[in-house]
């Protein structure tokens, strides 16, 4: 008798180990997901959109954001119960509501789900004004769940992400056909401070972009930019009307026409934030500013002459001032419209 217990003990351990491994359950390792990631299926429709802030790049947009995929979403042994895992995160921006409008499971008996919610969020996008004001902008809705890798989650579309037919952008018109959702990988070289984890981790999440681009109306452009332009140049060349003995009146058409230039500048940069390259506007200006110039150094030239009387070749080139000068401003528009 005293020999049967060992053999007893060891075939209830074997018992016991094979309970465990066939329940699945281990108690310091969980069960990890299924080999292949799921698919699940994103759709974005966007209901409206506004307050666009170029100053902060930033936009406000109130959208649905659907999740549809087949199965239950945990592996055997996780907790069945629960749907698909709705910690998503908008990566370019901050929710300000979220509201549950969809949850079913098991379609039918299909094993279809889905999970549908009405989203009004701040969206952030870098905006590039190199083509100021005739610039075009892309904005975005970037969608990522915050629990599982791409080894575990892939995103695809579901070929219906869309804009409202009546959505209008405040200020700006919409590029027909350019919205679009398309899907990716984001990469991230850090361990997000986990415990024992190597210093060159790296992890990739499943990433869901929906975008659309805008640009602004040529019309309030023309008003905004081109119309001031225009009165500056005209100004330039009232100065080679005046004769060449008036120099205080050309003088003072030309220092004034600088200021105007520079206060229109102004205003018309302050809707955009501080740039490290000419906008499409400095250039415009710019070459506003060499017509006001140019008028300023001739008249100062022909000022320098004083009482000897102005030479031949320098009331010529007043003259042809008149004609060469904005002929030169409207080329160097059009040069720089078309790059």
């Amino acid at each position: 008798m005293v020999k049967g217990r060992p053999a007893l003990l060891l075939s209830a351990m074997l018992a016991l180990l094979a309970l465990q491994v066939g329940t699945g359950l281990s108690p310091t390792v969980a069960t990890p997901l299924a080999q292949a990631p799921r698919t699940v299926a994103v759709d974005i429709y966007v209901v409206n959109v506004g307050n666009v802030n170029q100053q902060a790049g930033s936009y406000e947009a109130d959208f649905y954001l659907s999740f549809a995929w087949n199965g239950t979403w945990y592996g055997p042994g996780e907790n069945q119960s629960a749907a698909f895992p709705a910690n998503f995160a908008i990566l370019n921006g901050q929710v300000s509501e979220l509201e549950l409008v969809s949850s079913d499971a098991n379609i039918n008996g299909t094993g279809e789900n889905y999970l549908s919610y009405r989203v009004y969020a701040t969206l952030y996008d870098p905006m590039s004004f190199a083509r100021y004001p005739l610039d075009h902008q892309t904005l975005s809705i970037e969608v990522e769940n915050n629990d599982y890798g791409n080894s575990s989650l892939q995103f695809v579309g579901d070929g219906q992400s869309q804009l409202n037919a009546g959505v209008a952008v405040p200020g700006w018109i919409l590029d027909p056909g350019s919205e679009r959702l398309t899907v990716g990988n984001e990469l991230y070289k850090t361990s997000f401070g986990y415990p024992g984890s190597p210093t060159d981790s790296r992890s990739y999440y499943s990433e869901a972009v929906f975008s659309f681009s805008v640009h602004r109306p040529f019309a309030a452009t023309a008003m905004n930019v081109l119309l001031p332009l225009g009165v500056l140049v005209a100004l330039a060349m009232v100065t080679f009307r005046v004769r060449e003995e008036g120099f205080e009146i050309r003088l003072e058409v030309g220092v004034i026409s600088v200021f105007t230039a520079v206060a229109f500048l102004l205003a018309l940069n302050s809707g955009i934030p501080a740039q490290d390259y000419l906008t499409l506007a400095d250039q415009l200006m710019i070459v506003g500013f060499g017509m006001l110039i140019y008028a300023i150094a001739l008249t100062m030239v022909l000022h320098s002459y004083g009482g000897r009387g102005v030479p031949g070749w320098a009331r010529r080139l007043n003259a042809a001032s008149f004609y060469a000068a904005p002929l030169f401003a409207v080329l160097a528009v059009l040069v720089l419209f078309a790059a």
